[in-house]
């Protein structure tokens, strides 16, 4: 057999696995006859490895793949011109199926035959001893079987692969403090329904891309695990107005439908001049709103080339969106979630308005500090400075959200006092040095609740993120 090196990922953001319930169907990301194999991800792409479809996926998994890439959010899969990287103490190895070098440790783990005339793949495990020099890969053989164990990737220090010990492909997780001589069985997802995972990769808070065997025999493919999260309501203070012409519509009446499902959830009734409360609506997911003209009774004069809006204000008073209607469209519009904070660029022109690119950074931090590590802070520096310079902060409608993050490692309280003073720190940085408008910074505090990962270091964050408008 042809010796092939999968994929090298170095420094890629650790995905998790999430028992999920959802339908019996998940979204498929792309149509092909090739196979496709989730493998990894990092700030802006999503890599996957693409193999010849007229081979059975059983074979398929023994033979060189192809590098290719999209967006991490999905898109056009694009080929990656990248060489696969081989240390020259790997070369007793058969075929080197897949390598994942873990993004912090000078350790790699990766799936390979034994020899070069083995039948199955297991895991190895080696250390980087100093530039461009690699220990003899250990064979990890506690978690290795007569079955084939594949595509491993780095969880923290914890070890994540495909395994089919038992006839069947499963997901296990080996944790370190065992040294990765035992391991666990990954609950499927309900979306999965009962189906082979090979490998999966987190994207987002929310997206989650898996490789599946379809029932149906066909080629590997790639589908969307979609993870449920909390609903978030709204709280007192949020309004919706409708203006025609700038002036205010007395007691508008206006319909709210679930974006999915087409259901009514609520009718908001105008009860203070032209303003409806959006009180206890959901925040997590699209609506859309409808102006009911008929029941809103008499107002302005105005005919169908009036200039009809409906303007979003927070608790503040602060108008936060201002969106045009039009009888072509219903009188109605698409309301995004008010911090579409994960898959906004997915939902791009969702409400037929030209929304900017998001625009994010990450800056990670030191144990229990709000001290950035330096070479995580020359980057975001860079990344703040190029931002001044092609767009100034506040040349289009939005905001800036500096949000600060913690590992779990510390009380509730004390996680949320530093998460608020790691952002403070940020956006001090960029109102003093950078000239940001304070205005148009908004600082928020997550404590330890929402954790991009199980690695620790990858959780002591700020991210600041640009969230528009859609004016």
């Amino acid at each position: 057999m042809a010796r092939a090196s999968f994929l090298i990922l170095i420094g890629v953001l650790g995905g998790w696995l999430v028992p999920m319930g959802g339908s019996a169907q998940c979204p498929v990301a792309w149509d092909s006859e090739d196979h496709l194999m989730v493998l990894g991800v990092d700030s802006n792409r999503l890599y996957v490895g693409r193999s010849d479809g007229d081979l059975p996926w059983q074979e398929a998994l023994h033979g060189p793949w192809a590098l290719w890439s999209a967006p991490r959010l999905g898109g056009d899969l694009v080929p990656e011109n990248l060489v696969p990287f081989q240390a020259p103490a790997w070369d007793k190895l058969g075929t080197v199926q897949h390598v994942s070098i873990h993004p912090s440790r000078p350790m790699a783990v990766m799936s390979a035959h034994r020899t070069p005339d083995a039948s199955d793949l297991d895991l190895f495990m080696s250390y980087r001893m100093g530039p461009g020099e690699w220990s003899v890969p250990m064979p990890l053989d506690g978690l290795n079987s007569e079955k084939d164990e594949i595509f491993p990737k780095w969880e923290g220090r914890d070890l994540a692969f495909a395994t089919s010990r038992t006839g069947r492909f499963e997901r296990h997780l080996s944790l370190a403090a065992t040294q990765y001589l035992r391991s666990q069985t990954l609950e499927p997802s309900g979306c999965q329904d009962g189906r082979q995972a090979l490998s999966d990769v987190k994207a987002g808070l929310e997206t989650i891309w898996a490789t599946e065997v379809p029932p149906d025999g066909g080629p590997l493919r790639i589908v969307e695990w979609a993870v449920p999260v909390a609903t978030n309501s709204l709280p007192a203070g949020w309004t919706l107005c409708l203006e025609v012409d700038g002036e205010q519509w007395p007691s508008p009446v206006m319909a709210v439908r679930d974006m999915s499902t087409r259901h009514l959830v609520a009718k908001l009734r105008g009860e203070e001049g032209s303003c409806a409360s959006l009180q206890g609506l959901p925040q997590d997911r699209p609506w859309t709103v409808q102006w009911l003209r008929e029941e809103s009774g008499p107002g302005p004069v105005w005919n169908e080339a009036s200039l009809v809006e409906a303007v979003v204000t927070a608790p503040s008073g602060r108008e936060l969106r201002r969106i045009r209607l039009s009888s072509l469209q219903g009188w109605a519009f698409v309301f995004l979630p008010l911090d579409p904070i994960q898959g906004l660029a997915r939902q791009r022109s969702m409400d037929a308005s030209d929304w900017p690119q998001v625009e994010v950074a990450v800056v990670h931090f030191d144990h229990a500090s709000a001290q950035a590590k330096r070479t995580s802070w020359e980057g975001f520096a860079a990344w703040a400075r190029s931002t001044s310079n092609r767009k100034a902060p506040g040349s289009s409608a939005g905001r800036w959200v500096v949000t600060g993050h913690t590992d779990a490692s510390g009380s509730q309280a004390k996680n949320e006092a530093l998460s608020a003073e790691r952002a403070r720190t940020v956006e001090h940085w960029l109102i003093t040095e950078l000239g940001w408008p304070q205005d148009l910074l908004e600082v928020r505090a997550k404590g330890s609740s929402e954790p991009l990962g199980l690695d620790p270091a990858l959780n002591r964050r700020v991210e600041v993120r640009w969230v528009p408008s859609m004016l």
